[in-house]
């Protein structure tokens, strides 16, 4: 299912002009994906799952 800005509330006024939107579909999830603006990347990741490592001692 396409995720758009549309179904994010209480984005700022200007956020389309300044960002795209999109999803990327990777191994079977759909990942939300914002593009856009001026300096160094930024890679936002969620709380989730592990990589089974994180946890090893």
């Amino acid at each position: 299912m396409p995720f758009t800005e549309n179904d994010v509330p209480r984005l700022p006024d200007g956020f389309t002009d300044a960002f795209t939107s999109r999803t990327v579909d990777a191994d079977g999830l759909t990942l939300h994906a914002v593009t856009g603006g001026n300096g160094p990347a930024l890679l936002l990741l969620p709380p989730g799952r592990s990589s089974g490592t994180a946890g090893a001692r």
